[in-house]
């Protein structure tokens, strides 16, 4: 396959799936085991069904805010608004302080891989649950990214406005040394 057929068969499937998504298509969605909540929303980490990507490298399972309200006012959606900015933002610090805490010793050798970790997170910020999904196919990346996330636990503030409900995502932690 050439580099024009490759580019030509991305940019079909690209539209195809695009098409698909904005049409109102939606996959049946997985069950998850976590802990309960008030607005849930399942997604599968293979990346095969939608779900709510908040942050580069997190998908939220469980969402801590409360069903919309039937009457829908200005200062709800607002509230709603902020709950879901404080979300994307406390998300990307969970992110940015796990990938802080890799500690992968260079041995010389190509580390390369993503691990894929569900991670459940209480109301105080702490993790009560840190398992891998997907290896990253190198045993000392896996256990690297448990730790990170281990670590991470209760390092970062959970903001009030997110309620006291457990958060459930699904994190990549990104590994590329030695190349």
């Amino acid at each position: 396959m050439t580099d024009g057929e490759r580019t030509a068969t991305a940019v079909v499937l690209s539209l195809a799936l695009h098409w698909l998504f904005l049409n109102g298509w939606k996959p049946d969605a997985p069950t998850t085991d976590g802990p309960e909540t008030d607005d849930i929303v399942v997604v599968d980490p293979s990346g095969m069904e939608i779900g709510i990507s908040l942050a580069t490298s997190i998908i939220l399972e469980q969402s801590v805010l409360p069903a919309a309200p039937i009457e829908k006012t200005s200062t709800n959606a607002a509230d709603a608004e902020r709950r879901r900015e404080a979300m994307t933002r406390y998300l990307d610090q969970v992110s940015e302080s796990v990938h802080a805490r890799r500690r992968v010793v260079d041995t010389g050798k190509h580390l390369v891989g993503n691990a894929l970790c569900r991670v459940v997170i209480e109301s105080d910020g702490r993790f009560s649950s840190v398992e891998i999904l997907r290896s990253s196919g190198d045993a000392e990346l896996d256990a690297d990214a448990v730790k990170a996330v281990r670590t991470t636990s209760g390092a970062v503030p959970r903001p009030r406005i997110l309620g006291s409900n457990a958060i459930a995502i699904t994190l990549t932690i990104k590994y590329q040394f030695g190349l």
